[in-house]
């Protein structure tokens, strides 16, 4: 103890003797190593979000979507490195979905290196803080990467995916521009269209893997309906059918619901778009059964 005391005076008696200028340089240099100590003995955080890649922050589905080139660049391994070669941001997975006849929806799974805040359960990347519907843009080597977030977490967890069998049919109104004309309407769909669906088809993501199949069609001749002298009349459309289908879908769960090619509600009345091989419809659910 004695010791110790003395060694304290013994540093106060040589601090005294120093002037302001050599006190400043003393000063300035603690303050240095204390910031450097937090820079670099820091705990890293990382965040996992997945990206819908879009050119704007709008949360349009349709709205900018990247162009095909754009999204072939965009591949597993890409990454932002910091000024000592430490990932910043690294891209993990892609998905990618055909969601028109010449669309693409586009997602992609990113480890972020980020600042956790414990109070507001939040994370920050680059003074950004990752918000679930918030515009961000990445820079991972030569390519700029714009979206809109769409999940975050703080583990590296792959999204809970669950399988639904959904009835449903065809409504004209989604896939038919003609269903009605000269003040009629009809309840099917073109004999052409209907032609082309069958039990067993599928619908794949670009990498071939299954998100819907068919289970059962169900054909019934489709009915014109129109008023005729205040008189309701229906009768045969030999041009249509009326199509019932049964379908069993891949669904993600993104925070407490879960989305048919990540944007499409498992929901009763929901439309979702069915990418098949010969054909692209658009199937109105009617009944929903989870395994």
């Amino acid at each position: 103890m004695q010791k110790n005391k003395s060694a304290f005076h013994f540093f106060w008696q040589r601090l005294r003797t120093l002037g302001w200028i050599d006190l400043l340089g003393v000063g300035i240099f603690l303050t240095i190593l204390t910031v450097a100590f937090f820079f670099f003995l820091r705990k890293s955080d990382y965040a996992y979000i997945r990206l819908r890649v879009s050119q704007s922050d709008s949360l349009n589905t349709y709205h900018d979507m990247p162009a095909t080139w754009y999204i072939e660049k965009i591949q597993p391994g890409l990454k932002e490195t910091d000024g000592l070669g430490k990932e910043n941001v690294l891209v993990q997975r892609v998905h990618r979905f055909k969601s028109s006849d010449l669309n693409q929806d586009f997602y992609v799974d990113l480890k972020v290196k980020s600042v956790f805040n414990s109070r507001t359960r939040q994370y920050n990347y680059n003074g950004s803080t990752l918000l679930v519907g918030s515009f961000q843009t990445f820079k991972l080597q030569s390519i700029l990467l714009n979206g809109v977030i769409v999940n975050v977490q703080g583990t590296d967890t792959p999204l809970d995916t669950k399988t639904f069998v959904l009835k449903g049919f065809l409504n004209p109104a989604h896939n038919d521009d003609q269903y009605g004309m000269a003040q009629s309407i009809s309840d099917g769909i073109r004999t052409y269209i209907s032609a082309t669906l069958e039990k067993g088809l599928t619908v794949t993501d670009v990498d071939g893997g299954t998100v819907a199949e068919v289970l059962s069609v169900d054909k019934k001749p489709a009915k014109r309906q129109f008023i005729y002298q205040n008189a309701f009349i229906s009768v045969p459309d030999p041009e249509r059918e009326r199509v019932e289908m049964t379908v069993k879908v891949k669904a993600v769960k993104i925070n407490d619901a879960y989305y048919y090619k990540n944007e499409a509600p498992m929901l009763i009345n929901s439309v979702l778009y069915l990418s098949f091989p010969k054909m692209n419809v658009s199937f109105t659910v009617t009944s929903i059964e989870g395994n």
